[in-house]
């Protein structure tokens, strides 16, 4: 899962809110039911996620503090960019894990940041038998 979702976020050209939605689901939030539907749907009172009473998952894609929530306590970042027609941004967390190419920075910070929540959570036994 956790390939499929960084290889979608590399093919990204901007913000999205299906992405938004999988990434929070990558990171431990869950529905309150099991209903899907789009943003313009998702009210107050409606139905919402369970992590701090927020009624939509953050918008990852679009803000870099956002995306700052999913790099772990403690590790270190950074997010670089060079001016080109198409954008080209670049991330950083704790040195070893890297983002190297996405078309805006809060996205780089995205694929970097789940590259190493990815690598740092417990493992399936079906997972280890696979390495």
């Amino acid at each position: 899962m956790m390939a499929n979702l960084l290889r979608e976020l590399e093919l990204a050209s901007g913000p999205d809110r299906a992405l938004d939605r999988a990434i929070a689901t990558a990171a431990g939030w869950r529905r309150k039911n099991g209903q899907v539907g789009e943003d313009d749907y998702w009210k107050l009172g409606d139905w919402s996620w369970t992590r701090e009473d927020n009624e939509h998952p953050p918008r990852y894609t679009a803000s870099i503090d956002a995306a700052l929530t999913l790099v772990p306590e403690g590790l270190t970042w950074q997010v670089t960019g060079r001016v080109r027609e198409d954008g080209d941004y670049f991330a950083d967390v704790d040195v070893s894990h890297r983002c190297d190419s996405a078309h805006n920075p809060a996205i780089a910070l995205c694929i970097a940041a789940l590259k190493v929540r990815d690598e740092t959570r417990p493992k399936t036994d079906t997972e280890r038998q696979n390495v």
